[in-house]
């Protein structure tokens, strides 16, 4: 996950703070390539408005906003459309939006790894400039810890290149609003994965997490009733 990049991310120093675009493993995605899964898709119900802000899950007819957003936010580097929108559907349970009178502001794309269902990689997170500075990314971040579907989330991983300073930054901060362990290490090597072309990148783990204690959170009841 990286911000202002993607998977074989350019990266180089973010200047949006806390509010970063990330590109998770290696699909481009926080935060370059993506996919979700969504079934009949969200009503008006299933938002959570908070500031004029509503935050919901994604559906197909979001695919071309959320590849605009990602053109929005070089050097943040776009998936093709078809990406986007395998995101949007295919993902959709583990994704968040967010968007205010129709616009959409900050995306985020996640899914559960098929050997580990305990735990979120957060593969992309990229905010509009008109809505970074608020701790959005972060926000979406936290709140895609419940997802639509499945068990408890115990760890949230994503990947980021040491230069990541602010992705960095974002993700230790998520890891104190949730209280759990933050870990650091090598995962994709810059010469045995990437030949030399990109720079390493280093896999984040955030828990066990026992629970998501964050002023930024509300359980997914609450998303549906529309409380914000």
């Amino acid at each position: 996950m990286t911000v202002y990049g993607d998977h074989g991310k350019r990266q180089g120093p973010c200047p949006l703070g806390v509010d970063i675009l990330l590109y998770g493993t290696n699909f481009q995605t926080v935060m370059g390539g993506s996919r979700n899964n969504v079934a009949d898709g969200p009503t008006e119900s299933d938002a959570a408005p908070t500031g004029g802000v509503r935050i919901r899950r994604p559906t197909a007819d979001d695919g071309a906003a959320v590849w605009r957003l990602i053109g929005r936010c070089p050097p943040l580097d776009s998936n093709s459309l078809y990406c986007n929108l395998l995101q949007c559907t295919d993902f959709a349970d583990t994704s968040l939006l967010a968007e205010r009178d129709g616009q959409l502001l900050a995306w985020v794309s996640a899914y559960r790894p098929p050997r580990a269902p305990d735990t979120l990689f957060v593969w992309q997170v990229a905010v509009d400039s008109a809505a970074r500075g608020a701790g959005l990314g972060r926000r979406l971040v936290v709140r895609a810890l419940t997802p639509a579907s499945g068990g408890p989330v115990r760890f949230l991983k994503t990947t980021v290149t040491p230069a990541n300073k602010a992705s960095l930054a974002m993700f230790r901060r998520v890891a104190e609003d949730l209280g759990a362990p933050f870990d650091s290490h090598p995962h994709f090597d810059r010469i045995r994965h990437f030949g030399d072309t990109h720079d390493t990148e280093l896999l984040l783990t955030i828990g066990p997490i026992v629970t998501v204690a964050s002023a930024y959170w509300q359980p997914p009841d609450t998303m549906r009733a529309g409380v914000g």
